[in-house]
């Protein structure tokens, strides 16, 4: 079974997808409150906010993102 987590994180929202094989599992689109985002000086300062916004979503459907998908989200958020 093929596994896929789309993760975008724009300026004011992240939008998270989740598939199994080809079946949509997960797709939201959260809108964050400006007054959230800047306690944060930078994008990459966000991380932790983000990825336990993911985990939360993920864990709706009982599904656990590995230590190292979370790295491969830390990788492309630390290169923004």
């Amino acid at each position: 079974m093929k596994k896929v987590l789309v993760i975008n994180p724009g300026s004011t929202s992240t939008k998270v997808a989740y598939y199994e094989d080809k079946e949509e599992r997960l797709n939201k689109n959260v809108f964050h409150e400006t007054s959230e985002l800047s306690k944060f000086a930078t994008i990459a300062d966000q991380y932790d906010y983000r990825l336990n916004l993911i985990q939360s979503l993920m864990l709706q459907l009982v599904v656990v993102v590995p230590y190292h998908q979370s790295m491969l989200v830390h990788t492309w958020l630390m290169s923004k």
